[in-house]
């Protein structure tokens, strides 16, 4: 139980460094207007609807590389020192063992706080369902790819 809920926290602090290292990067490829004060929201709001596509889907990216890296870290925590299945999948097995829990509990977090960030700044509807769905699949295949070691 211990190791799960240090899997959880590691897991999250790794997803937010991830994130933050890649917008910030993000930033410099598509940076803001030229005066845009990020503390307010109706300058950001006009900022975000005039970043192209690629900016949003690099977005997209990183969010999906974050989750995947909470998906392995929350798994190599999780299950050091234990027995480990070979080749899971989503049978009764895997399943039971209940060692993908921290890995999606990580990426429901990120959900929610992507939805949360995505519509409270009038990002595109398109961006907003993307965004909500490439958290948990991502961060449940970076449980997969751990496993697989």
């Amino acid at each position: 139980m211990k190791k799960r809920i240090l899997s959880i926290v590691t897991g999250l602090i790794t997803g937010f460094l991830i994130i933050s290292a890649g917008e910030s990067f993000s930033g410099t490829l598509y940076p803001l207007p030229e005066g845009t004060d990020v503390n307010n929201k109706a300058q950001m709001i006009l900022a975000l609807a005039k970043m192209p596509m690629q900016a949003y889907l690099l977005l997209l990216s990183i969010y999906a590389l974050a989750a995947m890296a909470v998906g392995i870290v929350t798994t190599l925590i999780a299950e050091s020192g234990s027995t480990k299945i070979k080749n899971p999948t989503l049978t009764t097995e895997a399943i039971s063992n209940k060692t993908w829990r921290p890995a999606v509990i990580c990426g429901l977090v990120f959900t929610l706080g992507g939805v949360i960030n995505a519509t409270s700044l009038s990002h595109p509807t398109w961006f907003v369902i993307a965004n909500a769905f490439a958290y948990v699949p991502t961060a449940y295949a970076g449980y997969l790819m751990a496993k697989k070691k």
